[in-house]
């Protein structure tokens, strides 16, 4: 069954037909109601209280599936909260205008769409209603609707009413739809008799005028005022066909609507196949633009590859146009870069990296060659010097200003031949004695107002160094500074020779502390001498641990406002036992391998840092506020004092620089630094003065000085009190140890000289010392390199002539004819002549007489090379010299092998070599350098060094011990 109507205004379809009977007489009422223009579409009614429009010339809408937005439409009709829709409706007029939009040329509702007008007319409301719903209205009918059907098609229809309905008599007046769409309501008038008309109620016309006097309620919005500017066009020629109001046919205007629907679907279709072409198009191009990029990456590797092989082919080119198989010269720049991978990563490591990434690098041979004629000896480095007077020329007046840093590392006493050199090193060389040199001692010049770092020379001494003569070598290099344009500001060392300073006229004594002299070359000057902070803050740590007990000045805790005077540093240990089974500590960076430290953990800087630091004072502070303890509050205040001035005196960055842009951080640094000096002057550190207290108060004093002067008198805008450290030095030393912790001192020479050429700094992990990433101030390769011409100049040492050597033994003569075989199978690819080649060889079925260890040990036949008798004499002259000449080698200087060279020459010329060129001098040089390498003379043992630790000197009391027997 069909109802007509929505809500309590509603007819179900057999009193609907009923009642179109009634009044048009027609028998065939369900085909003709259903086929009839009026209702071609059943009306769906309004589900509002009072309110009886319908779809026929309105647009009416589903409730909401959003369950919190349908409970607020059900709120608004006036439902209880169990009122659940089933096709209940409900009209556009109670919606705002502007929550209706038009979608494909239909009424649409917006997102989150609210109930919002009803009607507020006054009536009378019914008081039986069970009464009234029993009886048969008496009352004509009007256009009312109710929610029942009749069982009976005889019945007449019954009006149903309740609380939230209108009286019949108010129902068509709240019918908005009435002045827009009359034809309903015309077409019952015209087509039901007057009889009819009577008994619905519909003579009366003035109670069926639809009167306009609901405030909140509106008409329904007209389709043309939600069509978009594009469909006014179609509005303005319906209204050019002069298509009046009241003549506009329902079907036409639905037939009209049906096709700009059918319109608006084709136009969303065809956008949908545009957005698809466009997204492919967009596809395609992206991927050619993909593949172009490929190629074009492609090209650029072809063309570098391509120029690779072009400067491969020259290079080739030009080695066959000078008929050797050497490439061109490298670059400067190609140079330097080898010799810094080369010096971090070794030889190993830098042919792999060659080999791997196949980087065009020099082989380590060639960068050898290339740096071989750059002096390098022990001593003042001229080359050095004569490149830095060219480089300083140019340099402003301020960034003249330097310090000269110097300080030591133990180095393994050996003696080693030095090929470059041409001499055996290892002897002290400052003073020149002919013992062998346990340490290495450096000096360089750092930056004040510009950083840059060069290193100056360097010397071998021993572990005891004459003062008087290391202070000679400081002046002379002073001077040496002076002439080349530097000005040499400060001098930095650890304090380990204070005995050089008091030579200077320095003076680092409990009540003689003299920090300052005038500048020997520069009357106008002061030369200061800084103590190394770095040293001095690790110093300082372990005298204030072995200390203990420290009592502050009372005006001091009056004026900081400390609660008490008492300094307690065996707090430390105290906090760190209380934290030892806690997860999460107060102080995670605190160990007790770092607060009792041995002698190589002290000399790290780490060490210190992880004791006196912010979180440590933190600790110490929170445990002084819940046991009350005003000691460890004093305490938590002194090592955060000390940490702050080690930041400000380290300082490398703008954050803790001096300066006068920033007055305030200016004045609290100056006064933490005059604090730390006036807490070492004034408060009771025991019984005895230590020395680590006159560095600490050396320090303060000469840095606050030295600001003072670059600040004001030389305006520096900042002063990095970092640049005053021995960190330039201290990496230099951590580089040289990185390929071998005590290195000899050939290696020290070879790195070191590699390291000042590549001018690279490299990061060393286990190093004491923070990292100095200063730039080297010059490059030695810029430098016109000089030829290597050794001069031969005469001796007044005497070498033994050959007929004056002892001879050999037999054992010694077949362990030598086994060398010969050596150096003449090392020469083998050196000697282009393979006929001069073969004439060294042995010829002949019978072995040489002096080949008896040669058979034992050749193992696999023909391994060994068998020289010939004339090669084997001549090498026998050769080491018979030599082993005279063993005792004279150290006196013979820098020259040493060539003049053993010359002069085996000159005594073994008259032996006879059946070559078609001249291979002597090739098979005796050859023989010369290994048999150096071998004669090192034995250093004389050092007592002092020996017995430097009592480790040393036990164990040389143990070897020695010899009991008597009984």
């Amino acid at each position: 069954m069909t109802l007509i109507g929505q809500g309590e205004l509603c007819l179900c379809s057999c009193c609907y037909i009923e009642l179109y009977i009634a009044t048009t007489r027609v028998t065939h009422a369900t085909t003709h109601v259903f086929h009839c223009h009026l209702i071609e579409t059943l009306p769906t009614f309004c589900a509002a209280n009072r309110c009886t429009n319908n779809s026929n010339k309105g647009s009416v809408f589903n409730f909401p599936s959003n369950e919190e937005l349908r409970q607020k439409w059900i709120a608004a009709l006036g439902k209880g909260s169990d009122w659940r829709p089933t096709f209940q409706r409900i009209c556009e007029v109670h919606f705002n205008s502007v929550d209706i939009q038009l979608v494909a040329g239909r009424k649409q509702l917006c997102e989150n769409a609210i109930l919002c007008h009803f009607c507020v007319c006054p009536y009378d409301k019914e008081t039986n209603k069970k009464n009234k719903l029993r009886k048969k209205s008496t009352k004509p009918f009007e256009t009312a609707d109710h929610a029942y059907c009749s069982e009976k098609k005889s019945l007449p229809l019954q009006l149903r009413s309740s609380n939230n309905t209108l009286p019949h008599t108010y129902i068509s007046e709240h019918n908005y739809f009435a002045h827009t769409g009359k034809e309903n309501k015309e077409y019952f008038i015209k087509e039901v008799s007057n009889d009819a008309k009577k008994k619905l109620g519909l003579v009366n016309s003035e109670r069926n005028r639809h009167v306009d006097h609901c405030p909140l309620l509106r008409s329904p919005i007209s389709i043309d005022q939600l069509w978009t500017e594009s469909n006014m066009d179609i509005n303005q020629n319906e209204s050019n066909l002069d298509m009046n109001h009241n003549e506009l046919d329902i079907n036409s205007r639905q037939a009209l609507i049906s096709k700009i629907d059918t319109l608006s679907k084709d136009n969303e279709n065809l956008k949908l196949k545009l957005n698809e072409i466009r997204m492919t198009q967009t596809r395609k191009i992206n991927d050619q633009d993909a593949k172009l990029k490929e190629v074009t990456a492609d090209n650029k590797a072809l063309k570098k590859q391509l120029e690779k092989l072009n400067q491969q082919i020259i290079r080739i080119n030009s080695s066959v146009d000078k008929l050797t198989s050497r490439p061109s010269q490298y670059s400067d720049r190609s140079i330097i870069k080898g010799l810094s991978l080369w010096t971090a990563c070794g030889t190993s490591g830098y042919n792999r990296v060659r080999k791997a990434f196949d980087v065009e690098l020099p082989a380590p041979r060639t960068l050898q060659r290339k740096i071989q004629n750059i002096s390098f000896n022990p001593g003042i480095l001229e080359d050095i010097f004569l490149c830095l007077k060219s480089r300083i020329n140019n340099m402003e007046e301020r960034s003249k200003l330097c310090c000269l840093v110097f300080d030591e590392m133990s180095i393994e006493p050996k003696i080693e031949y030095d090929r470059g050199s041409d001499s055996n090193m290892g002897y002290c060389t400052l003073p020149a004695l002919p013992i062998a040199a346990s340490k290495a001692l450096l000096f360089l010049i750092a930056g004040v107002y510009k950083r840059y770092k060069q290193v100056l020379t360097y010397h071998f001494t021993s572990t005891s160094t004459d003062s008087a003569t290391v202070k000679d070598f400081i002046l002379s290099l002073l001077e040496k500074c002076k002439t080349s344009g530097l000005h040499v500001l400060v001098l930095v060392c650890d304090m380990g020779n204070r005995g050089i300073l008091n030579q200077l006229g320095f003076s680092c004594r409990k009540n003689d502390i003299q920090y300052s002299i005038q500048h020997p070359f520069n009357k106008k000057e002061k030369l200061f001498a800084l103590p190394d902070v770095v040293h001095v803050f690790k110093n300082l740590k372990e005298m204030l641990m072995k200390i203990g007990i420290i009592t502050l000045p009372d005006e001091l805790v009056r004026e900081y406002g400390l609660p008490t005077e008492t300094i307690d540093m065996n707090l430390i240990e105290w906090l760190d036992e209380q934290q030892s089974d806690m997860g999460l500590k107060f102080a995670p960076k605190l160990k007790k391998k770092n607060i009792k430290a041995n002698h190589l953990k002290k000399m790290k800087v780490y060490t210190t840092t992880s004791v006196l630091n912010e979180q440590t004072a933190s600790g110490l502070f929170r445990y002084g506020e819940l046991f009350q303890d005003p000691v460890m509050i004093t305490t938590g205040w002194f090592i955060l004092i000390l940490r702050h001035w080690f930041k400000i005196v380290t300082s490398r960055n703008r954050r803790f620089a001096l300066s006068f842009h920033n007055m305030d951080a200016y004045t609290t640094s100056i006064k933490i630094i005059q604090l730390v000096n006036n807490i070492f002057k004034n408060a009771d550190l025991g019984e005895n003065w230590k020395v680590t207290r006159s560095h600490v108060i050396m320090y303060c004093d000469c840095i606050l000085e030295i600001q003072n002067y670059l600040l004001q008198e030389k305006s520096f805008e900042f002063v990095y009190l970092g640049n005053l450290t021995q960190d330039s030095v201290e990496n230099k030393f951590s580089q040289v140890r990185s390929s071998c912790p005590k290195p000899t001192a050939r290696d020290f020479k070879y790195r070191l000289k590699n390291l000042s050429i590549s001018g690279e700094a490299t990061r060393i992990s286990n190093s004491s010392y923070d990292h100095d990433d200063s730039p080297t101030l010059i490059s030695l390769m810029q430098k016109i390199e000089r030829p290597n011409t050794k001069q031969t100049s005469e001796l007044s040492i005497k070498l033994p002539k050959l007929q004056d050597c002892p001879s050999l033994s037999l054992e010694e003569e077949e362990t030598l004819y086994k060398m010969c075989g050596y150096v003449l199978r090392k020469l083998q690819s050196s000697i282009k002549c393979k006929v001069c080649y073969n004439s060294l060889l042995h010829q002949g079925p019978v072995d040489h007489p002096k080949a008896g260890l040669l058979l034992v040990c050749e193992f696999v036949e023909a391994a060994l090379v068998r020289v010939s008798d004339e090669v084997y004499q001549i090498l026998h002259g050769a080491e018979s010299i030599i082993m005279a000449s063993e005792n004279i080698m150290k006196d013979l200087g820098g020259s040493l092998k060539c003049t053993l060279e010359s002069h085996i020459m000159k005594e073994l010329s008259s032996f006879p070599l059946s070559t078609c060129h001249d291979q002597r001098q090739t098979l005796i040089s050859r023989f010369l350098s290994m048999r150096l390498h071998q004669l090192l003379p034995c250093p004389k043992s050092n007592q002092n060094t020996v017995f430097a630790s009592k480790s040393m000197g036990s164990r040389l009391l143990a070897d020695a011990f010899n009991p008597r027997p009984r």
